[in-house]
C-alpha cells in the first residue's frame, strides 16, 4: 500500500524534470547539433578509412615550410623589437614635455584676496546646505539663514523672522505630537519656508560660483619639445626587418597555396575511389542519435540539480506562498488607446491583472506594507517585477517611490529608459553631492500619475564610508512617511548581507524563475535570508522567457 502512494508523487516529480528539459530548448539545442556533427563526421569519415592509408602518386612532393616559418618568426621578433625602441624614445620625448606644464595667476592680489573671500563664502553655504538636506530641521534651516552670503539678503531675514515665529507657535503643541492638526498645519508650513531659504541660497550659491570663475588661475600650455632625439638607426633597421619578414611572408604564403592545390588533389581521389554510403541514410541516423543524446543529456542534468517547475512545488520547497505567477504577456488593445499607454516602456504593464494581484497582497491586508525589497538570483526579473509593482502603485493614485540598489545592472534605468544624464541619484545621496529632490527622478505613468524613481550607476569611489550608507538608509526609512509605497530592486547577494545596505525594510518578495531557478537555491536563498532577520512575505513566480531591455539613450 505504501509503495502504491509513493507511485504517483515520484511520476509527478519526473515529468516535472522532463518539462524543465523541454523548457531549455537552446541548451539542448546546441548539445543535439554537437552530437549530430560529431556523429556525421563519424560515419563520413569511418568507411574511408582504408583508402586514407593508401599511397597516392601526384609527380611531386609537398614543400617543406618549416624553415620559412622560422624565418617569419625571427623578422617578426625583431620588428617588434624595434617597434618597442622607437615607442620608447618617443614616450620618453612627451613625458619630458608633460612635465613642464603648469598653472600661472595671473590675477592681482586684490582680485586673489576678492576670489578668497568668495570661496570662503560658498564653502560656508555649501556645507549648510548638505547639512539641511541631511536634516531637514528648523536649526538647519536657520544656520542657512544666519551664514555670510544671506545675512544680508532681506528675503532671507524675512524666511528667518518667519521661522522663529512659526517654531514658537508650534512649541505649545509639542507634547501632543504629530496627532494635532495644528502641529501638523504648523509643521508643513516649516518646511515650506526651510524649502524657500534653500531655494534662496541655491540662487546664491550660483551667483557666487559664476563671480569665482573668471578670477582662477589660467592653465599654461605645455612647452615646445626642444630636445631632438635621434631615432634613425632605429627606423633603419626596423625598416630593414620589415622587408625581410614581408619576403619570407609572401615565400610562405606561395608554399602553402601549393600545398592546399596538393591536399585537393588528394581528397578528390580519395573521393573517387572509396564507394561512398547513401548521404540520406547517415544524415538520418546522425539527427536521430543527435535528439535522443540532447534531451538525454539535459534530462541527466536536471535530474542532478532539479529547477522549479510550478508554483506548487515553489510553496513545498520554500514553505512560503506564491503571492503572484507572471505568465506570457497577451496583446492587450485597450493598451493602444490612448496615447500615455502606448508611450510607456514595452515591459511597464499596468492594464492587464497581472502585477495588480501582487499589488493587492502588499496593500489590501491589515498589516500594509509601506516599503518592500524585491529580489532574486536574475536581475532582469527582478527589475521588471519591481518596475511593475511600483508603476501599478501609482497608476492606483498611490505615492511611490521606486529604488535601484543594483547600481552595476542599472536595470531600472534601462526599462524606464531614463537618460545617464539623470541616473546619479543614488550617487550623489551618498557622496553628499545631490540632495533628496535633485536625486529623485519623476517618471510619468499613464496620463496623469507619475512615480519617483532613485537609481544609481556604477562608480568607484573611496570617499564613500559605512557611515554615508547608514545616512541614505535613514534618509530612506524617513521617507517612508512621505510615499505610500517604497519598492527597493536589490540583487540576491545584496539582500543576504546583514549590514552596510541602504535596504530600510525587512520585508522581502523573492522571485524565482520556472525552468531556470535550482530548487536547492531557493531553500538556501530563504534561509539565509531569514537568518538575517528578513522577512519573506512570499514568492513572485515568472512563468516567461527572461526579459531583455536593453536600451540605448
Amino acid at each position: 500500500m505504501k509503495t502504491k502512494e509513493l507511485q504517483p508523487s515520484y511520476a509527478l516529480w519526473l515529468a516535472a524534470r522532463s518539462r524543465n528539459a523541454l523548457r531549455r530548448k537552446i541548451f539542448a539545442s546546441l548539445v543535439a547539433g554537437g552530437v549530430f556533427v560529431v556523429v556525421l563526421l563519424g560515419l563520413i569519415m569511418m568507411p574511408r578509412q582504408v583508402a586514407v592509408e593508401a599511397p597516392v602518386g601526384l609527380g611531386e612532393e609537398r614543400p617543406d615550410t618549416s624553415f620559412v616559418v622560422k624565418q617569419v618568426v625571427d623578422s617578426r621578433e625583431a620588428l617588434d623589437r624595434y617597434d618597442s625602441l622607437l615607442v620608447d624614445a618617443r614616450a620618453s620625448a612627451v613625458r619630458a614635455a608633460s612635465n613642464r606644464s603648469h598653472t600661472i595667476d595671473t590675477v592681482s592680489p586684490e582680485l586673489r584676496q576678492e576670489r578668497i573671500a568668495l570661496m570662503a563664502l560658498l564653502d560656508e553655504l555649501t556645507v549648510a546646505m548638505e547639512k539641511a538636506a541631511a536634516s531637514p530641521l528648523p536649526a538647519a534651516f536657520r544656520a542657512i539663514a544666519t551664514t555670510q552670503a544671506l545675512i544680508g539678503d532681506p528675503r532671507a531675514k524675512v524666511l528667518r523672522d518667519s521661522l522663529d515665529q512659526v517654531e514658537k507657535l508650534r512649541e505649545p503643541f509639542s507634547a501632543l505630537g504629530a496627532g494635532d492638526p495644528i502641529y501638523v498645519s504648523l509643521t508643513a508650513h516649516l518646511n515650506e519656508l526651510g524649502r524657500s531659504l534653500r531655494d534662496i541660497a541655491t540662487d546664491h550659491r550660483a551667483e557666487l560660483r559664476a563671480r569665482i570663475a573668471p578670477l582662477m588661475p589660467i592653465p599654461v600650455p605645455p612647452s615646445i619639445i626642444h630636445d631632438r632625439l635621434d631615432t634613425m638607426s632605429i627606423i633603419v633597421a626596423r625598416g630593414s626587418s620589415l622587408q625581410d619578414y614581408e619576403i619570407a611572408m609572401q615565400v610562405l604564403t606561395d608554399m602553402r597555396t601549393r600545398n592546399a592545390q596538393i591536399d585537393s588533389i588528394i581528397r578528390a581521389r580519395r573521393i573517387v575511389a572509396n564507394s561512398d554510403a547513401p548521404p540520406l541514410a547517415r544524415i538520418t541516423v546522425a539527427i536521430v542519435v543527435a535528439l535522443f543524446a540532447g534531451f538525454g543529456i539535459v534530462l541527466l542534468i536536471e535530474l542532478r540539480n532539479p529547477r522549479v517547475s510550478n508554483r506548487k512545488e515553489a510553496e513545498s520547497v520554500s514553505g512560503l506562498r506564491v503571492l503572484a505567477v507572471i505568465n506570457p504577456v497577451v496583446k492587450l488593445v485597450d493598451r493602444d488607446r490612448r496615447m500615455s499607454d502606448a508611450q510607456l516602456p514595452p515591459l511597464v504593464d499596468i492594464v492587464s491583472d497581472r502585477y495588480r494581484v501582487l499589488y493587492l497582497h502588499l496593500t489590501a491586508n491589515d498589516a500594509k506594507f509601506q516599503a518592500v525589497v524585491v529580489t532574486g538570483a536574475e536581475s532582469n526579473i527582478v527589475t521588471t517585477v519591481a518596475t511593475n509593482i511600483a508603476a501599478t502603485a501609482a497608476y492606483e493614485a498611490s505615492s511611490t517611490l521606486l529604488v535601484d540598489a543594483d547600481i552595476n545592472h542599472r536595470g531600472v534605468s534601462s526599462l524606464l529608459r531614463i537618460p545617464d544624464s539623470k541616473t546619479r541619484g543614488l550617487n550623489g545621496l551618498l557622496d553628499h553631492t545631490l540632495n533628496w529632490t535633485q536625486a529623485v527622478v519623476p517618471v510619468a505613468i499613464g496620463r496623469d500619475r507619475e512615480m519617483d524613481v532613485l537609481i544609481g550607476r556604477s562608480e568607484k569611489s573611496a570617499s564613500i564610508t559605512s557611515a554615508d550608507i547608514e545616512r541614505v538608509r535613514g534618509l530612506l526609512m524617513k521617507m517612508q512617511e512621505r510615499y505610500d509605497l517604497t519598492v527597493v530592486a536589490a540583487p540576491l547577494s545584496y539582500v543576504q548581507q546583514a549590514s552596510n545596505t541602504i535596504i530600510p525594510t525587512r520585508d522581502v518578495i523573492l522571485c524565482v524563475h520556472i525552468g531556470q531557478t535550482p530548487l536547492s537555491d531557493i531553500r538556501d536563498a530563504v534561509l539565509s535570508l531569514q537568518g538575517i532577520g528578513r522577512r519573506v512575505q512570499g514568492l513572485v513566480v515568472w512563468d516567461d522567457e527572461a526579459p531583455s531591455f536593453q536600451w540605448n539613450e
